[in-house]
């Protein structure tokens, strides 16, 4: 009976009631029972995989964590140390590969985040953990940290082992073969019109394609495949299959620095990336200690004024660099020295090229790479990402992607005057793709002036642009988009021949190209170093703290004070007046000189000349018109972008952003004064809505054909002028009639503004319809005045679905019925010369009536 000693309280329960008097043969059957049941064979082993036989049959990748991937099968395993359990670890995502449509090309950078491995018995949980929020530890309060900030379990992995030394074995596949860590697909708009997406993700085409282990961090490379059987729209060229959609991602997870690094909090009068942490002890109105990204450099000698750095900022020049180009390249990102040195740092950045045979991937997270692309279809020309601890904002790494499409001067087919972005793309910088334009247009004025010969320079000065402006992003600096307003538009001319004389007060604007006149032998088309305000930037940033609290306060004090001084002007870019966003006019992009309207009149006298010569210069026997049609949209292009800026004066605000007491500072907020509310409207009435503003010869126009490649169904070989009219003509109107716009002129009525709304709205009714109320109106003019009426009736009528306030309201009521007189008068009259005017008219009228009164 000794097997039973350990039997459950019911098979005791059962022996007790049969061992009774009289029942010795029922137990000696059942024990026999028993007896063949001891006797069967033990269960078999398990199947799962221990770290015995994980080392036996894999190659071993020891690093950060060490990793084993099967030799047969490519499952990989990780090892994980019991001192890496509960500890901060950084995790980075970045795309190695992708394509354009869905904003996850080489280079892109996905994600950040601190994450902590977690034991949950047999169980290894992925921590993501909240970094935004800082307690005081000699606050009460800091007991109570964790309260309502419960980290988020990201992925779980089975532990398969643990060995004497506590180590954990788990299976990695399930984690980085899923979108655990990293969201790729995201959530799509369902009332927004179709387009090109990732389909379903696959785990049978997914795989993981490779494991870079180092001593402070683990790489594992997965390739992503989403799949679609039959995609509703279809994407570019550089996809091999619509149906089936790869992105390969790289996830690293790096060893968290140690605390020797001192954070430096954000300022917003200097513009840097920051991560956001929000001090949940302190009563302050903006309790907020958001620490700028900047890389770590130390002084080898801290006494001296200038010295060099203990470890400085190594940049490598990728192999793929065209060789032509590696000089200018390598230039360009040097000329930051000249910054650093008002840091007192001696040669903070340095340059390597990496040689063909280098034992390394530019991906690899150690090295800092400047890498080149050359892409069809790339929404962009450069990007110049960085990742930084999220903790303490410390640059750990930073890799330049250059597109080398935008030096072919690729015309941008569609979407050239509302150039946009897909994906994670508009979170990225859009510089090199503005280049485009104006390289083409800068092409077409050299051609114009008979100085071809000028070309390579061209060329050289917007690359050197364009690299200098990714450093800066790359060693923590944001847009800066006031910049452009340091020298009006007389100095700027003057300053095209004075190599001293910054153009622009910042490299991190989005300059318009300084076309300086014909008789100027070495022009200054872009800004090849950083300007002033880069330099104070960088000072404010990078001078090492001095170690008196009080005394690195007094002076970081003393160097923000220097921010009311005209040429360390910043905004950034949510400053930036966009028709939803931002409400200071000095804060463009695309813009140029203090006295932008004086520049955009010039630039677009400029472009008129430009134009006419356009069909002597391309008339080239034996090619294409091509590059003809491309000229004159560059053209169109830009003047797109002076008419778009100039129409956002009116109803501007100035924002000043010194702090209170500030030696230079303005009023917070103050309205654009009324008279250069009325030039832009002069501008726009002159350039845009004056009958001829937007005709030109038709010699040229009958020249505008693009070249056919093959069976290129979707070809426009109509050029479609009244539609690039009508683009240019919806903008403007789009950006004064917005919602936003009409309430920031009423709104800023109260304090200050004296162009009120209904002086807008009467000077822009006469800019569009009076020129030619009393006679014929052209094509060109009748949709303008048709699409004024069209966006004027929601307005009025809150029935159609608008968000203006009530005095928008009422004013464009106003303006509706006094159209509708004018065109009841000029029907009257007779007066319109031809039956198309007349027509015209007519139903412009029946438009305006029924739409103020539908029922009728």
């Amino acid at each position: 009976m000794r097997g039973f000693q350990n039997g459950t309280p019911i098979m005791n329960s059962v022996l007790g009631r049969v061992c009774m008097p009289g029942m010795l043969p029922l137990i000696l059957c059942l024990c026999a029972i028993l007896a063949g049941c001891s006797a069967a064979e033990p269960p078999a082993e398990s199947d799962a995989p221990t770290l015995d036989s994980v080392t036996s049959s894999s190659e071993y990748l020891p690093g950060f964590i060490d990793a084993y991937r099967d030799r047969d099968s490519g499952e990989l395993y990780l090892v994980v140390e019991p001192e890496q359990l509960d500890r901060d670890i950084l995790h980075f995502a970045s795309f190695l590969d992708g394509n354009a449509f869905t904003g996850t090309q080489r280079g892109v950078f996905a994600d950040e985040s601190v994450l902590r491995l977690h034991r949950d018995y047999k169980r290894l949980e992925f921590r993501k953990i909240n970094t935004a929020y800082y307690f005081d530890p000699d606050s009460a309060l800091s007991r109570a940290r964790d309260a309502n900030l419960l980290p988020s379990v990201l992925a779980v992995a089975e532990i398969l082992d643990e060995d004497e030394q506590g180590r954990l074995l788990i299976a990695a596949n399930p984690v980085f073969l899923s979108e655990a860590l990293l969201q790729i697909k995201r959530a799509e708009d369902p009332e927004a019109e179709p387009a090109f997406g990732l389909g379903e993700f696959s785990e049978t085409r997914s795989s993981l394609l490779d494991v870079g282990n180092y001593p402070r961090n683990t790489d594992i490379a997965v390739s992503y495949v989403y799949e679609d059987p039959q995609p509703e729209v279809e994407g570019g060229r550089t996809l091999s299959d619509s149906r089936y959609v790869t992105v390969q991602v790289q996830h690293s997870l790096v060893e968290a620095p140690d605390d020797g690094f001192q954070p430096r909090t954000e300022d917003a009068r200097v513009g840097y990336f920051t991560k956001q942490v929000t001090d949940m002890t302190s009563l302050d109105a903006t309790p907020w200690r958001d620490p700028i990204t900047r890389w770590r450099l130390e002084k080898k000698d801290p006494e001296a004024a200038l010295s060099e750095p203990v470890k400085p900022i190594v940049f490598w020049l990728e192999n793929t660099t065209p060789e032509i180009w590696r000089d200018t390249v390598r230039d360009a990102v040097l000329v930051w020295n000249q910054a650093f040195e008002a840091a007192g740092f001696l040669n903070a950045i340095e340059v390597r090229q990496q040689p063909d045979d280098a034992d390394w991937e530019a991906s690899d997270l150690r090295y800092n790479v400047l890498r080149w692309t050359s892409s069809e279809e790339s929404p962009w020309g450069g990007y110049g990402p960085n990742f930084a601890d999220p903790r303490t904002g410390e640059i750990l790494g930073a890799d330049i992607m250059l597109e080398y499409s935008w030096i072919r001067i690729f015309a941008e087919r569609t979407g050239l005057y509302a150039p946009g972005s897909r994906g994670r793309s508009r979170d990225m910088c859009a510089l090199g793709s503005h280049l485009k334009t104006q390289l083409a247009l800068g092409r077409a004025r050299l051609l114009g002036a008979g100085r071809a010969d000028a070309e390579s320079e061209l060329v050289r000065q917007s690359l050197y642009d364009l690299v200098t402006h990714e450093v800066g992003h790359s060693l923590g600096l944001s847009h800066n988009f006031r910049a452009s307003q340091l020298l009006t538009t007389a100095e700027l001319s003057r300053a095209s021949t004075d190599t001293d004389a910054p153009l622009i007060g910042s490299i991190m604007e989005y300059p318009t190209i300084n076309l300086p006149d014909d008789d100027v032998e070495s022009p200054r088309y872009f800004l090849t170093a950083p300007g002033p305000y880069d330099v104070w930037a960088i000072q404010f940033g990078y001078t090492p703290a001095l170690a008196d609290a009080e005394a690195e306060q007094a002076r970081q004090t003393a160097l923000l004070a220097r921010s009311t001084e005209p040429e360390l002007a910043f905004g950034l870019d949510s400053d930036a007046l966009t028709t939803t966003t931002g409400v200071d006019p000095r804060v463009q992009r695309f813009d140029m000189a203090r006295d932008p309207l004086v520049f955009a009149a010039t630039r677009l006298r400029l472009l008129d000349q430009i134009s006419a010569q356009l069909l002597a210069q391309y008339d080239r026997p034996g090619e294409s018109w091509q590059a003809l049609y491309d000229a004159y949209n560059s053209l169109h292009s830009e003047r797109f972008r002076q008419l778009r800026a100039a129409s956002r004066w009116i109803g501007g605000v100035y924002v000043d952003r010194a702090v209170q007491g500030q030696t230079g500072a303005g009023q917070p907020l103050s309205a654009v004064p009324e008279a250069m509310q009325r030039s832009a409207m002069a501008l726009l009435s002159a350039n845009l809505f004056a009958p001829g503003a937007l005709t030109f010869d038709e010699a040229l126009l009958r020249h505008l054909q693009q070249q056919r490649r093959g069976y290129q169904y979707d070809l426009r070989q109509d050029p479609q002028l009244h539609q690039q009219a009508l683009r240019l003509q919806q903008t403007v109107l789009e950006q004064l009639l917005h919602p936003i716009t009409l309430a920031r002129i009423n709104n800023s009525a109260l304090y200050g503004n004296s162009y009120t709304l209904d002086k807008v709205l009467y000077d822009l009714r006469v800019a569009v319809f009076e020129a030619d109320m009393q006679g014929s109106v052209d094509s060109i003019r009748q949709q303008l005045q048709r699409e004024f009426v069209e966006q004027l009736l929601p307005v009025a009528d809150p029935r159609l679905g608008s968000e203006h306030d009530h005095v928008s309201r009422g004013q464009a009521w106003y303006t509706l019925e006094q159209i509708a007189d004018r065109l009841r008068q000029a029907l009257d009259s007779d007066s319109a010369t031809d039956a198309a005017s007349r027509a015209h008219r007519l139903a412009l009228l029946r438009r305006i009536e029924t739409g103020l009164a539908p029922s009728a």
